[in-house]
């Protein structure tokens, strides 16, 4: 009698968690740790969270979390990094919001309306690629605002990706053109990027230059690039022979058609209510109203919604459930990722910060391949943070010693290659949870990554160039 073999799935998982224990157990044996010792345990530990996203053996909030907890315990960054994710609170509600609001604007037709909209105006093939740059262009300034590509695309993905789908975009197209958006806080100074530069010039006592207006070009011709880029090397699957909507969804009248607007109602609320609240110096904090744009955006969409219907209070409890089931849907796929990433980044953000300074002054020539250095290692890690803090104060001071270009160059430049560098990762929050969130089937980061990694890297160079003219 043949015996059952053994479920492969739970050896693999058996396998996994007890080398992570194992792991886990020897780095903590090995304190206190030096600087080889570290980087060596943080790299299997992320090649190690790779492969079990990669094999599926894990989902990637357990897999990261699992990872993250064996480092944090190695490294001693546990209770930190705890502490660091609890600060995050409010952007945590306004992705729950956001899936709520995406889920009614499904549920209720607004974005098939939206649709309708479009193809009442001829939306062709050409046409259509304006759409992916004005997906990229909404999740670039919503970065710039919020100042988190994580937070960013779990936003602007489940609004925009369907809208993307609807009108006929492949789904790893559709989730890349918001991927591609999500390193817009470039043009932020208090972005983690620009406090490290200022920090950088302060220490070194330099006058600190005008981030907004040095950045602000080159920003934008990279941000143009990146889509032109994009746009072409996915043109064939840009194209189609089947209208974007079915031919009845064409014919509207006017009212039902502006229904649609209803589906980007956040946006065209959160920009205005940005400038008001720049101008009357309003102190509360940007997610509490883009909280408050969605929430308008809710009720907007279940007036209309109950209005349409005809079903009175019948349809109240119903367009509730739909709300709040999406909320739970942002919350349990994409807020536990978005936590479980955080807390697999922040030890190698500690490690990196512990030890990048003095590598950085042990081989000042690495200074000259800083740039790529960055681009690279955030693309390898999923994180810009830790990058842009721990290489730029080193490298400026590398940089004003030896007077041969300017250090503003060199920081913008690195602040600009953590910015995208990190969006690159299939393990990076942007990617993720564009990838498992915002999509009707499963696709892996990877795949996203392979999309936006030609098009980041050439508006990566073009970026630099045009930030060596604007400095120089």
């Amino acid at each position: 009698m043949n015996s059952t073999p053994p479920n492969r799935n739970i050896l693999e998982r058996r396998i996994a968690l007890v080398s992570i224990a194992v792991l886990t157990a020897v780095g903590m044996l090995l304190r206190p740790l030096t600087p080889i010792t570290a980087l060596l345990i943080a790299i299997v530990f992320g090649a190690g969270a790779f492969v079990l996203i990669k094999r599926k053996i894990f989902d990637a909030r357990i897999a990261f979390s699992l990872c993250g907890v064996g480092m944090a315990l190695v490294f001693g960054t546990l209770e930190a990094a705890l502490n660091n994710m609890r600060g995050w609170q409010h952007s945590y509600i306004v992705i729950a919001a956001a899936y709520g609001f995406a889920a009614l604007v499904v549920s209720e037709g607004f974005l098939k309306e939206f649709a309708g909209v479009t193809a009442e105006y001829q939306l062709g093939n050409r046409s259509r690629v304006y759409v992916l740059f004005l997906t990229s262009l909404i999740a670039f300034l919503v970065n710039a605002i919020i100042m988190s590509a994580g937070s960013t695309c779990a936003v602007v993905a489940p609004i925009f990706v369907p809208l993307l789908l609807r009108l006929g975009f492949p789904a790893p197209v559709a989730a890349a053109a918001v991927v591609l958006g999500a390193w817009g806080g470039f043009v932020n100074p208090a972005d983690t990027g620009g406090g490290a530069i200022t920090e950088a010039y302060r220490v070194n006592n330099l006058q600190m230059y005008s981030i907004p207006v040095k950045h602000l070009l080159p920003a934008l011709l990279a941000l143009v690039v990146t889509n032109i880029t994009f746009a072409a090397m996915n043109w064939k699957e840009h194209q189609t022979t089947e209208p974007v909507v079915p031919s009845t969804d064409v014919q509207r009248k006017r009212t039902r058609g502006l229904q649609g607007v209803i589906a980007i109602l956040p946006f065209l609320l959160f920009f205005p209510l940005e400038f008001f609240a720049w101008y009357l110096g309003w102190n509360v904090n940007v997610e509490t109203r883009l909280l408050i744009c969605l929430a308008v955006a809710s009720v907007v969409a279940s007036v209309v919604g109950l209005r349409k219907s005809r079903q009175g209070g019948k349809k109240v409890l119903p367009i509730g459930k739909v709300f709040f089931g999406g909320m739970w849907k942002g919350f349990a796929e994409v807020v536990l990722l978005i936590i479980a990433a955080k807390l697999f980044i922040f030890p190698f953000r500690s490690l990196i910060v512990m030890y990048g300074n003095e590598v950085m002054s042990a081989a000042p020539v690495l200074a000259l391949a800083s740039v790529p250095t960055a681009f690279l290692a955030s693309a390898m890690i999923g994180s810009g943070d830790a990058l842009a803090t721990a290489l730029i104060p080193g490298v400026v001071g590398l940089v004003v010693q030896s007077s041969l270009v300017y250090p503003g160059t060199v920081a913008s430049m690195l602040w600009l290659a953590t910015e995208m560098g990190r969006n690159v990762s299939p393990i990076s929050a942007a990617t993720l949870t564009c990838a498992k969130a915002a999509t009707p089937e499963e696709i892996e980061g990877a795949i996203i990554s392979r999309y936006v990694l030609g098009p980041l890297l050439v508006g990566f160079v073009v970026g630099c160039l045009a930030l060596y003219l604007v400095f120089d």
